[in-house]
């Protein structure tokens, strides 16, 4: 599976797109990229807000590459793995620079992580969600810290108990996980530039201390999330879940 994360700087932009052959689904390898790559914008003194999408108009992401998750035999192995979902929410946490991200298309399980880690998400109407984690004999601890921090217990508790089935982006919209909803790609890359602009004009101090003050609240997240990581990583290499893996991938 073919990978790719760009990054380019423009009027005090940090743009950053992500993807993957596979409906964008995310490997161990392609978090560590992104995650390297908020990193490599945040400390960029040219960069004032960064501007996040992935390639593609159909879907966001598919989530975790089951795949990947497919192959992994050892403990070390899905723990490494999850802690990539643990990292790059992490990372988010850490920034000194407000995230934007438009999005595109349908979210699938870890790739909700990315949406409520965002600081603030313009969506497309065809911008469905789910959390699939189990419906694979999994659950998704690594990214409900900020999943809930973004649409409550209730909604979380919801979404991940119906994980058979997508919820609208109006959904989404009615519980904070997305901000703003448009009605086609042209006019979500326009919104979302428009958006980065005027934060990008914004004082850089300003903004970091408000940034600093929406997120005063996950101070546990490091030692957490870590340790959500290590319970799905458990979970991922029982039996039953192993079998789910395996049939998928006689179908991949």
């Amino acid at each position: 599976m073919s990978e790719v994360v760009n990054i380019h700087v423009e009027h005090q932009i940090g743009f950053l797109e992500f993807g993957s052959s596979k409906a964008n689904a995310l490997t161990k390898s392609l978090l560590k990229k992104i995650s390297d790559a908020l990193l490599f914008l945040d400390e960029n003194s040219d960069v004032h807000v960064i501007l996040m999408n992935s390639i593609g108009n159909k879907i966001f992401t598919a989530g975790a590459s089951l795949t990947e998750l497919a192959q992994i035999k050892t403990m070390q192995e899905a723990t490494d793995f999850f802690q990539s979902f643990a990292d790059l929410i992490k990372r988010f946490r850490n920034l000194t620079k407000f995230s934007v991200l438009q999005v595109q298309g349908k979210v699938l399980g870890g790739g909700l992580g990315i949406v409520a880690a965002a600081d603030y998400v313009i969506a497309s109407n065809s911008a469905a969600v789910k959390l699939s984690e189990l419906s694979i004999g999994i659950g998704p601890y690594v990214i409900a810290p900020a999943v809930k921090r973004k649409i409550g217990t209730s909604a979380f508790n919801q979404l991940s108990i119906e994980s058979h089935q997508f919820k609208s982006a109006k959904w989404g919209l009615d519980r904070g996980l997305y901000h703003v909803l448009v009605e086609n790609s042209e006019a979500l890359a326009a919104k979302a530039i428009e958006m980065a602009k005027l934060l990008a004009s914004y004082s850089p101090m300003a903004t970091k201390s408000l940034r600093k003050l929406h997120w005063n609240d996950t101070q546990e997240w490091d030692e957490l999330l870590s340790l959500n990581a290590t319970k799905t990583a458990q979970l991922a290499l029982q039996e039953p879940t192993q079998k789910i893996l395996k049939s998928w991938k006689k179908f991949d």
